[in-house]
């Protein structure tokens, strides 16, 4: 098993894409060098940025591997919509992308969530409605108040990869 790092700033600001579109997470920074159980049981008062901090940071200052599931939750949330994790909305004050997206999906309204870009592409290129709630429920799956019930990131990792390969056709 390898040793966990917590990187306590999963933002899109830290994810490069090299010459292939692969992504690498920088700012991992010192943070792999500390261990686990002093990071665990200090609770470190780290840095990181509004709308991807999960909850139990916020209000306990307690930082775990599952604190970074939320915040790739977020950033995945981030991606597909084209939204920023919190936006400034006329006079009202700011509304967080969950503030936005809840109702979308509790009225099952997927295609709704996807980024102007993508929607407004051509029709050959918008992914399915099946793939887009997949996502957006890995995205609450992520981002459920409770650590304890979010995924581990393997698991996130592997339905990613899941999502990506092309069906077997019959």
């Amino acid at each position: 098993m390898k040793p966990q790092v917590v990187h306590r700033d999963i933002r899109a600001s830290n994810v490069l894409l090299d010459e292939d579109f692969g992504a690498h997470l920088m700012g991992v920074g010192l943070s792999k060098f500390v261990p686990w159980e002093i990071m665990h049981e200090r609770r470190v008062m780290a840095g990181g940025t509004h709308g991807y901090l999960a909850p139990e940071f916020v209000y306990r200052n307690e930082l775990t591997t599952k604190s970074d599931v939320y915040s790739f939750g977020v950033l995945l949330l981030e991606i597909i919509s084209g939204r920023r994790p919190a936006q400034a909305v006329d006079s009202v004050g700011w509304q967080s992308i969950f503030e936005w997206a809840t109702p979308l999906v509790q009225a099952h309204r997927y295609v709704e969530l996807l980024d102007p870009l993508i929607s407004s592409s051509s029709s050959s290129q918008i992914p399915e409605v099946g793939v887009i709630q997949k996502v957006v429920d890995l995205v609450y799956s992520c981002t459920q108040h409770v650590p304890s019930m979010r995924p581990r990131m393997s698991h996130v990792v592997h339905q990613l990869q899941q999502l990506a390969q092309p069906p077997i056709v019959k």
